[in-house]
């Protein structure tokens, strides 16, 4: 991990270094496209008026007051030491021309930057989270371990839904002992069987509903969510239980 850090913070420098010069030559074109637009502007004002008044450069510190004369005659430098004399139009038209190659240079150094920025933010974290905010954590969780999960919920839920069994009949209501009339509440060795079936049955779902509560406590040390998930079914099967059992005596 360790190495993993130092070949990122390695990489953050080197994209950053790459950003601030994209940054620099992007202003740089930016700056001569300005020239150009201004110098555009210029070339297309001089034909209106045969002179103007301007300061002749004398040397490095010194001027002096002249007039510019054949305003419509410019000279254009075309590269390789040619110069060319053109008419301002045409010498507004070079000048349109350089404009649209300095805009498409500009825009393929602004992609570099938008790039170079990108790539410094995944460097930073910001998008993998690797470096980044120093609140921000990873949370990985293994296969092994979601399948011993899934299996421990499906192992509950399976206990859960096991209905309880009635208790074995004793067969001592057949001797001569009549059952008790609808809506009565049986006596004698029938009622004696039938409060131990009942009991059976209650101590049978209290016991499936502690084996629950085991598997819920034991998920729950992997996440409370999964002991509320099973406390949940728990009621739902108890609720079902008893609303079974009362159809069954009322029956």
């Amino acid at each position: 991990m360790e190495a993993d850090s130092a070949s990122i913070g390695l990489y953050h420098a080197e994209v950053q270094k790459a950003l601030v010069a994209e940054h620099a030559q992007l202003q740089e074109m930016q700056a001569i496209k300005e020239d150009l637009r201004a110098t555009r502007d210029l070339v297309l004002d001089l034909p209106s008026r045969l002179r103007h008044q301007v300061f002749v450069p004398f040397g490095p510190h010194a001027f002096f007051p002249g007039q510019l004369q054949h305003t419509n005659e410019l000279t254009v430098h075309l590269g390789a030491n040619h110069y060319a004399t053109v008419t301002a139009k045409h010498a507004a038209g070079v000048l349109k021309r350089r404009e649209a190659s300095i805009d498409r240079a500009i825009s393929a150094c602004q992609q570099q930057v938008d790039a170079h920025d990108a790539r410094l933010r995944l460097a930073s974290g910001e998008v993998l989270g690797l470096g980044g905010d120093p609140e921000e954590r990873e949370i990985r969780e293994s296969y092994e371990e979601s399948e011993a999960l899934l299996a421990s919920a499906r192992a509950a839920a399976q206990r859960s839904k096991q209905k309880p069994g009635l208790a074995p009949s004793t067969g001592q209501e057949s001797h001569g002992q009549p059952g008790p009339a609808e809506g009565e509440v049986g006596v004698g060795k029938w009622g004696s069987e039938s409060g131990v079936s009942l009991r059976g049955q209650q101590q049978e779902q209290q016991r499936q509903r502690g084996a629950g509560r085991d598997s819920a406590q034991a998920a729950g040390s992997e996440g409370d969510e999964y002991a509320q998930l099973f406390a949940r079914m728990e009621e739902l099967e108890a609720a079902e239980e008893a609303a079974r059992l009362r159809a069954e005596e009322d029956g």
